[in-house]
């Protein structure tokens, strides 16, 4: 049987045709499914990612307070120590003195006493050097290391008003008298609704 050439024509166009829907259906069809999984997985994976910097973010906040709270410890630690640890406070004391220029002199400690819930010692000293300089060192004693207040603060003129003083500016003695802090020992039970040792504040009240 001999085909026409329109016959001939007819069926390469539909062996076309069956080729082309062959390869839509194996070829491109599966690759919308391949894109879909692959959008699905990016789409998870920015979740993944964005959950990851949340849970980072959280992380550093988290670490720097505990940075600030442990910093904030610390402070409290040296202002409201466990012991007394006089010396260090002594050192501090007169390293304020060396830098306002002044002479400590008559550094008389107390023995510790029991309060309500804390301990206080009580230290008595005298400052000698000019007027601004022993101002000057008073407000130093507020930003010492450890927290102290003021209880007694006394000024003393100058001794001697002769020719040889006049030439320069007088010296004036600051009679001061400080508490210091520490955490009560474990034997001396705080009393009922007391608070903790109080920060110290360098308050001075001041005796013509």
């Amino acid at each position: 049987m001999q085909i026409s050439p329109r016959d001939k024509i007819i069926v390469f166009a539909v062996i076309a045709v069956l080729i082309g829907v062959a390869f839509i259906a194996f070829g491109i069809v599966p690759q919308f499914g391949a894109l879909k999984s692959l959008d699905s997985q990016i789409a998870k994976a920015e979740s993944d990612a964005a959950q990851a910097r949340t849970l980072l973010s959280q992380r550093e906040q988290a670490k720097g307070a505990a940075a600030e709270t442990q910093a904030e410890m610390l402070r409290l630690d040296n202002q409201v120590p466990e012991t007394p640890e006089l010396p260090a406070l002594i050192i501090d004391l007169q390293q304020a003195a060396n830098d306002a220029g002044v002479d400590l002199d008559d550094v008389s400690p107390s023995k510790p006493a029991d309060a309500s819930g804390y301990r206080k010692i009580e230290i008595s000293f005298s400052a000698e050097g000019q007027w601004e300089d022993v101002l000057f060192f008073l407000r130093g004693l507020q930003s010492l290391q450890r927290g102290i207040r003021v209880t007694n603060l006394s000024m003393q003129p100058p001794a001697s008003t002769d020719s040889t003083a006049a030439a320069t500016e007088p010296k004036v003695t600051a009679n001061v008298k400080i508490e210091a802090y520490t955490i009560a020992s474990s034997g001396a039970a705080p009393q009922a609704g007391s608070a903790s040792a109080p920060v110290a504040s360098s308050t001075a009240t001041a005796q013509q």
